[in-house]
């Protein structure tokens, strides 16, 4: 879940290592996000932007029809589930886990948040009660998270903070960012590029050639 806002953000990188714990769902039901339906799509695609980007500054996030265009070409050295908690026919809360399959296997990279106008109510705890299974199930034993901080406010006591300890996490890495208005102007044109260029890209460690 999102921190509180401000012009400086920093988000921590958390790890957590796993036990099982008995999930209790009771208002809501948690599922499947189902990759073929728009509107679902959407609203989970929503919850997370929400939950991520209310009270910031401005930041970046990805967006919808980048998410979509993934859901219709998956990655095939990743593993994607998704997850959404729905309440009365509305998506509450959403999860995006993602399981690396040719390296780091014992790992997991999660993305979880609250529909800003349904925190306090068990949501997350939930949620992330669901995930801890599922990851559990897979032998994924470190994960890895970001939340976020007002600069110089305890991470116990910020919401997300709060939030990850309960869940078992701790801090392992720290970011600060600053933000910087600029100015409005005009970008230079692009510089001529030679006929002969190849544009290369590959996936895990970069390859001896480009050393």
């Amino acid at each position: 879940t999102a921190g509180p806002e401000g012009v400086e953000c920093t988000p921590r990188t958390i790890r957590l290592q796993l036990r099982r714990r008995p999930i209790r769902v009771e208002r809501m039901e948690i599922r499947a996000l189902d990759t073929y339906d728009t509107a679902q799509v959407a609203a989970w695609h929503s919850v997370l932007h929400d939950g991520y980007t209310s009270g910031r500054p401005p930041v970046w996030w990805s967006g919808l029809e980048a998410e979509t265009h993934r859901f219709a070409h998956p990655a095939p050295y990743r593993e994607r589930h998704v997850l959404v908690g729905v309440e009365h026919g509305e998506v509450v809360s959403a999860t995006d886990v993602v399981l690396p399959l040719r390296e780091n296997q014992h790992t997991a990279s999660v993305e979880l948040a609250v529909r800003p106008d349904a925190r306090g109510a068990g949501h997350g705890r939930a949620l992330a009660g669901a995930v801890r299974r599922l990851l559990a199930d897979r032998g994924r034993t470190l994960v890895e998270a970001e939340v976020y901080a007002m600069p110089g406010e305890p991470f116990e006591e910020s919401r997300s903070g709060r939030f990850a300890l309960a869940q078992g996490l701790r801090p392992g890495n720290v970011e600060t960012r600053y933000l910087l208005d600029l100015r409005a102007h005009t970008a230079p044109p692009a510089p001529a590029v030679a006929d002969d260029t190849e544009v290369v890209g590959w996936i895990g460690s970069t390859p001896p050639a480009y050393v």
